[in-house]
């Protein structure tokens, strides 16, 4: 492997291993990524790009976190962002029956249709 990608890998490996001890997002973490789009070739004006700072961060994160530990855990530190699904917890922890979940959410769950017995 030429030295340039082992120190790529390398430097990749650091990162996720900061990620996975908590040193997350920060300007550090989005001025190395900014240099590497201009290495790569990738044009972008850097107020632009420090003004959608809060995104890229948080879609760094969220890589980084898939990358380094799994589905599981991207989603658990993406859910401060996810209204929906943070509501729909709550409901399922408060609700013991479909009938519950329903009333909580609203939306009362209707009476059963009586059975008509069918034909012979």
């Amino acid at each position: 492997m030429p030295l340039g990608r082992r120190r790529h890998h390398a430097t990749r490996h650091a990162a996720v291993a900061d990620h996975v001890q908590g040193d997350t997002g920060g300007a550090q973490w989005l001025d190395e990524f900014y240099t590497r789009l201009q290495t790569k070739g990738v044009i972008a004006d850097r107020k632009v790009y420090d003004g959608a700072s809060r995104y890229v961060s948080r879609a760094l994160d969220q890589r980084v976190s898939h990358f380094a530990s799994g589905d599981s855990t991207a989603k658990r530190r993406d859910l401060a962002y996810d209204a929906p699904l943070r509501k729909a917890i709550d409901l399922l922890e408060k609700g013991t029956s479909q009938r519950d979940l329903f009333a909580l959410a609203g939306e009362p769950l209707a009476a059963a249709p009586a059975r008509i017995p069918k034909k012979p």
